[in-house]
């Protein structure tokens, strides 16, 4: 953040309503005004959201009914990853905060201790957002059954009402904290199924040697190949870069890859940046679930 206290909920809720109209229009751009370089909050909050975003429609993919069960098995692991994404950001955003208020000895530590913090509750307003939005798509279907408009009209009352609500809850207990009367923490999620060693489905499992082969490939591969792929593009990236930057338009290492039509999660590579088990002391590496291996960015049907 450019100041320690210039935090706003109301601008946060802002930018989650214009990124997600912005993304279903065009989906590898980036609101225009927001440097997602640097690790700024305003960055890491707009990934957060980015997370919630992704997570929403690989999810539809699994709901649809002409899915495999193949398909829905890949969704599945798809989702495992991108809420771990989620849930990283979110404990980002809380970190991010609490290292703007410590310069001014802040939160006091004998204020009294709110339950949720700012990370879960821009989480909250992320998801929100998405209802929003999709539920103004429902008013407005064409050819949609009889009083299907008016029911959805209902539930975007009492969405906005919530998000409001939750604007008004947030920037109240940025103002408390800041007058030292009341204080957060970092709450970590300590996920346990995407880790290996915690998840007794997967360290428990059966699975042999050969199969393990089958299904990951060894760092020692993934390492050349990203170094190379890397090397090559990186030409390419500074002169993109400069350009856009030139141009006054979002220029970070994410803005290419989404310009390109490259997925960002797995930097193009293709697989998954969570090892899926050991074979010795070799990380095996599954292809990444967001892109399917492809290296390219997927892109929900609109």
């Amino acid at each position: 953040m450019s100041q320690p206290f210039d935090f706003s909920a109301v601008a946060v809720a802002a930018l989650q309503e214009r990124a997600t109209e912005l993304w279903h229009r065009e989906p590898g751009a980036s609101p225009e005004g927001v440097r997602l370089e640097g690790g700024s909050f305003e960055a890491t909050m707009l990934a957060q959201h980015r997370a919630n975003f992704d997570l929403w429609h690989v999810e539809d993919r699994a709901r649809m009914p002409a899915a495999t069960d193949a398909e829905i098995v890949s969704v599945k692991r798809s989702i495992d990853t991108i809420n771990q994404r989620r849930n990283d950001l979110a404990e980002q955003c809380d970190g991010l905060l609490l290292e703007a208020l410590r310069p001014s000895q802040l939160p006091q530590l004998s204020a009294e201790l709110n339950s949720e913090s700012p990370g879960l509750m821009i989480d909250r307003l992320s998801i929100l957002a998405l209802k929003i939005f999709h539920t103004q798509e429902e008013i407005d279907r064409p050819n949609a059954p009889a009083g299907h408009a008016e029911r959805n009209r209902e539930r975007l009352t009492v969405l906005t009402e919530q998000r409001d609500d939750l604007v008004a809850c947030l920037d109240r207990l940025w103002a408390e904290v800041l007058a030292g009367r009341r204080r957060f923490k970092m709450y970590r999620q300590l996920k346990m199924y995407n880790d290996p060693t915690l998840n007794p489905a997967v360290y428990g499992s059966k699975i042999d040697t050969v199969e393990m082969i089958g299904r990951g490939r060894p760092w020692s591969d993934i390492d050349r190949q990203r170094a190379q792929a890397f090397h090559n593009r990186l030409p390419e990236v500074k002169e993109w870069r400069q350009r856009e930057h030139d141009a006054g338009r979002p220029s970070g290492l994410e803005d290419f890859y989404r310009a390109h039509g490259l997925c960002f999660a797995c930097r193009a590579i293709g697989t998954n940046p969570s090892p899926t088990g050991l074979i010795g002391d070799i990380r095996l590496f599954e292809p990444c679930e967001l892109c399917g291996g492809t290296g390219k960015l997927w892109t929900p049907e609109l």
